[in-house]
């Protein structure tokens, strides 16, 4: 029907934003050699931070999450990684842009699917990611909380109705795509043509 078939259209075009987002935020960001360095980045502006090229996987530790937010306060943090991006369990709020060549994963200590116990007793905190979130491969959702899941297999009824992760878009990162530009690739004149009068 019409209403599908624009919807679709909707989410295809949406797709290809990101993807065009993503493809400049890499060009610009992150070209050259990965370094493998877990080090957070000021760039010219100031309002800019950006590690220094992860190879292959990123793990994002509660340490490296701290300073990630502390850095986020100042301006915008972008992590790259060229395989998957795994958040520790101990983490439970991350303000960055996030984006992996291969997989984010939301708990790195265990995976839906595999031993729920292990869910239980390892993923049980809530995440919000405010920042922007891109994946080539899956995003896995692996928290429990919501399900009952506090500290192990202690249920408790008060966070049944509660999210274990939570995606939050950040308005603030169109203001900075928008200003970064303007600062760093400002409109130049490149020729002038004079037209001939019309009456």
């Amino acid at each position: 029907d019409d209403v599908g078939l624009q919807d679709e259209a909707e989410a295809s075009l949406r797709a290809s934003q990101m993807q065009s987002f993503v493809d400049d935020v890499k060009s610009t960001f992150f070209a050259g050699t990965p370094g493998g360095s877990e080090t957070i980045m000021p760039l010219n502006d100031g309002k800019t931070f950006v590690n220094t090229n992860f190879d292959d996987n990123v793990v994002i530790s509660s340490e490296l999450a701290e300073t990630i937010n502390k850095k986020a306060n100042e301006g915008m943090v972008l992590i790259y990684s060229q395989g998957d991006i795994k958040i520790s369990h101990q983490v439970q709020s991350l303000k960055a842009v996030l984006i992996a060549d291969g997989k984010v994963d939301t708990c790195s200590d265990a995976d839906q699917g595999g031993d729920n116990g292990q869910l239980l007793d390892s993923c049980y905190n809530p995440l919000v990611i405010n920042g922007v979130v891109f994946s080539k491969g899956d995003i896995a959702l692996d928290r429990v909380y919501g399900g009952g899941s506090t500290e192990g297999m202690n249920l408790d009824s008060n966070t049944l109705i509660q999210r274990a992760e939570i995606f939050s878009f950040n308005p603030e990162i169109v203001e900075w795509g928008y200003n970064y530009k303007h600062k760093t690739q400002p409109i130049t004149t490149t020729y002038i043509e004079e037209l001939s009068t019309r009456y």
